[in-house]
């Protein structure tokens, strides 16, 4: 990420640990009685502040419960910062179950949330 962001001569800083009362760092978000917090944030000067949330899912019977879940942290992220991407990390046997409702699901979330679903 950052050699990226460094060829392109921007000003950030990529945030991964939490703040705390005299750090700076990734803000915590409270929601029903419970604390998330995105694996990183990126800020770059003059631009949106953008949410990262990474994820590993693993296929088996709880699969489908991660991915949910991991959507739904994505979108209380978006509550808090002007963009989320959302890595998820499947095996190929699940990613060739792409199908086209998949897509316009994933579309729609940009659209109405700013959350951006990135699948390998």
């Amino acid at each position: 990420m950052a050699a990226v962001l460094s060829k392109q001569r921007l000003n950030y800083t990529i945030w991964r640990g939490i703040a705390g009362p005299l750090v700076d760092g990734i803000q915590t978000i409270l929601v029903l009685g419970n604390t998330f917090t995105p694996n990183f944030v990126i800020d770059v000067v003059g631009k949106p502040t953008l949410a990262l949330c990474i994820r590993h899912i693993i296929p088996g019977p709880i699969s489908s419960y991660n991915i949910s879940a991991a959507i739904g942290e994505a979108m209380i992220y978006s509550y808090h910062y002007p963009a989320v991407i959302a890595f998820f990390y499947l095996s190929d046997v699940e990613r060739d179950y792409m199908r086209l409702s998949d897509r316009e699901m994933t579309m729609g979330l940009w659209q109405m949330h700013k959350v951006k679903l990135v699948i390998r």
